[in-house]
């Protein structure tokens, strides 16, 4: 096809080919603005020069923005994957986005016990125990002006008892803490570096040590004539064997004394006497028999306050003045006793003798014992009749007894003395055989397989305020098994509950490949196990 119209002079460089489609009228100029669309077979050689407009539409794939700075330390080996906005300056090596909190322990709280012996502590989390394990001396972990020469124990990681002696001085109110450096976190790390990073308990951070809920009164155990002669210069009452003060100085002793008579002379004598000793905190008040008259009575009281702000009293205690006609007799120890029922009871009486010639002869003596149902002579199994002597089981349980010996001497005159016994109630003791064994389902007799009934006996169990030679149905027992099954899914659903007698025989063919869990229970009156 050749053109129409020949151009004026030939092309400085002819393609090596025609064009397929040749324009039939080219332009006399090239095209001053570019086409919205790319060829569809764009060239092989770009221009040299940029297009003037840009595209339409984005590349597809566009370049990444270079960083502001280059990497400090290529690695030898690209990223995978590849970072698409890497960061302007390089990672600090070891830092985390958030680091691992260092682990903190406080002491939180310290309370007495009920008795005022112990103190239980309390730490914020487990700790490593300040390194100290058994028993210990208290100062080597904690701190406080009350600390005195106590023993320590810790019970587990955070809990830590203190023991208290009869120099200790913390109550109520008192503040204490843990020694400077002396306890840490518990640290599971096996680098020494990392456990000794950990801080320690500050002795600045401390408590105050609570009183507790339960705090026991004091328990008032007088040992005092009933009566006393004009043949002695002196009574004295004695409150030291009074219980509850927490093995230290009682806060408060306050003594009371007045004569029945009246006489002003007499309550002046026995009220500086009473005075005397409540300063002093005197647990003992003696009583100089020459300022008081034969024959009259005399009262006396006593409060007692511990430590823990807890008190009793007693205002009820009398003492006669005897002539040296009658004879004097007392007990050992408190007029007040408790006791179990499963000891032996012993009460020892003494008698005194008489500073007028002539009526120190005896005649008589002899025991008695008040309780609900009267009075009645008892006999002593001592070889020195001023013994009381009763074998274990003697007294019941829960009863108040008051237990008297009385004297006479040959003038006819009579001497005596009393003491009141309260026993306490025990418990009951389960006591039973063939636990703990592996048994099979069944048992062959004589060829024959026959389901297998082993035995759990509860015979012997028994009520401690009675002893142990009373059976459980002869002490008035009543056990009670319940038997559940457990070792997989379908022992589970099995059980044998309810069954009531000394005696339990288990059905061990219906618990094949169980293991029996057995829970016996002992119950009489108000009590159980």
């Amino acid at each position: 096809n050749p053109s129409q119209a020949p151009t004026a002079s030939p092309t400085a460089a002819p393609t090596a080919r025609p064009s397929a489609n040749p324009s039939q009228a080219p332009t006399a100029s090239p095209t001053a603005a570019p086409t919205a669309r790319p060829s569809a077979n764009p060239s092989q050689a770009p221009t040299a020069l940029p297009s003037v407009r840009p595209t339409s539409s984005p590349s597809m794939n566009p370049t990444v923005p270079p960083t502001s700075a280059p990497t400090a330390r290529p690695t030898w080996s690209p990223t995978v994957p590849l970072t698409l906005a890497p960061t302007s300056a390089p990672t600090r090596p070891g830092a985390t986005a958030s680091p691992t909190a260092v682990p903190v322990v406080t002491l939180k709280s310290a309370t007495m016990s009920s008795t005022g012996s112990e103190i239980a502590m309390l730490f914020s989390d487990d700790t490593d125990q300040g390194g100290e394990t058994g028993s210990f001396a208290c100062s080597s972990v904690l701190d406080g002006q009350d600390l005195r020469d106590e023993t320590c124990s810790w019970t587990d990681a955070r809990s830590l008892v203190l023991i208290g002696t009869s120099n200790s001085v913390f109550a109520p109110g008192s503040s204490i803490g843990a020694k400077t450096g002396a306890v840490r976190a518990a640290c599971l790390s096996t680098d020494a570096t990392i456990c000794a990073s950990y801080p320690a308990v500050d002795s600045a951070d401390t408590v105050t040590v609570t009183a507790p809920d339960d705090a026991v009164a004091p328990i008032i155990q007088l040992s005092v004539p009933t009566s006393t002669s004009i043949c002695k210069d002196s009574f004295t009452i004695d409150a030291s064997a009074s219980l509850n003060n927490g093995g230290r100085e009682w806060s408060a002793v306050e003594w009371s004394a007045v004569p029945d008579s009246g006489w002003q002379n007499e309550t002046d004598f026995l009220g500086a006497i009473a005075s005397a000793a409540t300063t002093a905190k005197d647990s003992a008040l003696v009583v100089q028999t020459s300022g008081l008259s034969v024959g009259s009575v005399y009262t006396f009281g006593l409060r007692l306050v511990n430590f823990m702000n807890q008190e009793a009293s007693i205002a009820d205690v009398t003492v006669t003045l005897q002539d040296d006609s009658v004879p004097i007799v007392s007990i050992d120890g408190a007029l007040s006793q408790i006791v179990n029922p499963d000891q032996q009871l012993e009460i020892v009486a003494q008698e005194e003798q008489s500073c007028r010639d002539g009526v120190n002869t005896i005649t008589s003596r002899r025991w008695t014992m008040t309780a609900d149902a009267g009075t009645t002579d008892i006999a002593t199994t001592s070889k020195r009749p001023q013994t009381l002597l009763l074998p274990a089981y003697s007294v019941t349980a829960g009863q108040s007894y008051v237990f008297t010996y009385e004297v006479t001497n040959a003038e006819g005159k009579q001497g005596s003395t009393s003491v009141t016994v309260d026993v306490q109630s025990l418990g009951i003791k389960l006591d039973l055989f063939g636990c703990n064994r592996t048994v099979s389902p069944v048992v062959i007799d004589d060829g024959v397989s026959l389901l297998n009934y082993p035995v759990i006996d509860g015979t012997y169990s028994f009520d401690e305020n009675l002893g142990s030679s009373l059976s459980a149905d002869e002490a008035g027992l009543t056990l009670t098994y319940d038997t559940y099954g457990s070792g997989s899914a379908d022992c589970l659903t099995k059980s044998d509950v309810g069954f009531q007698g000394a005696v339990y025989q288990a059905n061990a063919s219906y618990f094949t490949g169980c293991t029996m869990n057995i829970q016996v229970t002992a119950v009489k009156d108000t009590r159980g196990v």
